[in-house]
């Protein structure tokens, strides 16, 4: 699932604040909390992280770290949680000097014979509301970058 927007701000600053873990509870209206576990610094691969996410309606906690990094155009977030493993790419590429677009992929893979069954009949459910997830958190982080 990709999902991207199109912001009225250069790439770096855009890439300042997808990379800025430490703030993000701060704007993005999802995230109530982050805790590094790597002792803090810039995001780089091996980042790791505890961050607390309202999703449908309820507060979780997930264990993510950075897998990959290609800076400052994209990094990615591997986490593996409720029998499945995630990949979430973030990237941003400049439309001229003061404009970018930013996108955001998300893809989930079970490891179990019942993950795998579920996730095939929830998945049209599921897909809609994580597209919804990933679309706000693109606006709050457009938003940030705007403002700035």
């Amino acid at each position: 699932m990709l999902v991207t927007t199109d912001v009225d701000a250069p790439a770096e600053r855009v890439w300042e604040i997808l990379t800025d873990l430490d703030g993000s509870p701060a704007r993005l209206t999802a995230i109530e909390s982050v805790e590094r576990l790597d002792g803090g610094g810039p995001v780089q691969v091996g980042t790791r992280w505890k961050e607390t996410r309202r999703m449908f309606g309820q507060s979780a906690t997930e264990e993510m770290e950075v897998v990959a990094m290609d800076a400052p155009r994209s990094y990615t977030v591997g986490a593996e949680s409720g029998g499945a493993v995630y990949r979430t790419v973030l990237a941003v590429d400049p439309l001229g000097e003061e404009r970018s677009r930013l996108s955001m992929s998300f893809d989930a893979a079970p490891t179990g014979r019942v993950a795998a069954v579920l996730a095939t009949v929830m998945s049209p459910v599921v897909s809609r509301s994580m597209r919804r997830a990933l679309a706000r958190d693109l606006a709050d982080i457009k938003d940030a970058a705007e403002s700035a």
